[in-house]
């Protein structure tokens, strides 16, 4: 699984981003967000994997050790920030699936676009009625 992630992040082109959960989405795993994070801070020495290029759903940068080295290779590769410190998404970020044909790594587990997936509706539970109990402090 983490060779799928590194392959995914090794396509991020200089001068993009991409999200923990995007990559999540592109292997084929279902709120697999810490999984990437997990795999990207395992990242065996010598593998060439531009882990600087992923970054939080909301565009900032995760408040770890190499925080600053990440944000210093970003600047290098020409991604600014906002005054806030984030990455803007919608300038930086690669466009979603449907619009990067075979952006999706082998052996994904659907190959359908996040914006093309219907989302199955939940079931509501019926309200539970309330029962009258002893009032605590009235005898």
């Amino acid at each position: 699984m983490f060779e799928r992630i590194y392959a995914a992040v090794r396509r991020v082109p200089r001068g993009r981003v991409i999200t923990y959960g995007e990559i999540a989405r592109q292997v084929g795993l279902r709120n697999g967000a810490r999984t990437v994070g997990w795999a990207l801070a395992s990242l065996p020495d010598g593998e060439a994997a531009p882990w600087w290029r992923v970054v939080r759903g909301d565009g900032t940068i995760a408040n770890r050790q190499f925080a600053a080295e990440q944000r210093k290779r970003l600047r290098r590769d020409g991604v600014r920030f906002t005054r806030y410190g984030s990455v803007d998404l919608t300038r930086y970020g690669l466009p979603s699936g449907a619009s990067m044909p075979g952006w999706l790594t082998a052996g994904a587990r659907t190959a359908t676009p996040p914006a093309q997936r219907r989302r199955t509706p939940q079931r509501r539970r019926a309200p539970q009625p309330v029962r009258p109990g002893p009032r605590p402090g009235i005898p």
